[in-house]
């Protein structure tokens, strides 16, 4: 076992835990109660606004969404558009949902950033989740 282990390894081992630990579920499961957007402190106009944010072209590109706070579904959408997969190229028009696979690219990098934040939160606090 090495003494002090590098920042890759401790990233790594965070994803992992993250994904071992994760729910096995898909956001349109039952495992999930949907909830109003603002009664989990969300704008009451919240599908409207990201409807507006799309057509005024703020958001682009976008494939699908899925909100949770608290383990409730607050919104869920999915989209249609141009897709692309690495080392193929364009793969053309996909209609994207829960079940669609998808090239998630540096997006991992990102979840696994944003978990290993969270575990250093939390044992900065000396919290611990059960």
């Amino acid at each position: 076992m090495q003494e002090n282990p590098t920042r890759r390894g401790i990233l790594l081992a965070a994803g992992a835990t993250a994904l071992i630990q994760w729910p096995k579920v898909s956001a349109s499961m039952p495992q999930w109660l949907p909830i109003a957007a603002e009664e989990a402190g969300f704008a009451t106009d919240l599908d409207a606004r990201l409807d507006r944010a799309i057509a005024e072209k703020r958001v682009w590109n976008l494939h699908g969404l899925v909100v949770v706070r608290n383990e409730r579904l607050v919104l869920e959408r999915y989209f249609e558009g141009e897709d692309n997969v690495r080392g193929v190229g364009p793969i053309g028009r996909v209609t994207f949902t829960p079940d669609t696979m998808h090239d998630l690219r540096s997006c991992s990098k990102s979840i696994v950033a944003l978990l290993y934040g969270i575990a250093l939160a939390l044992r900065d606090t000396g919290h611990e989740r059960r």
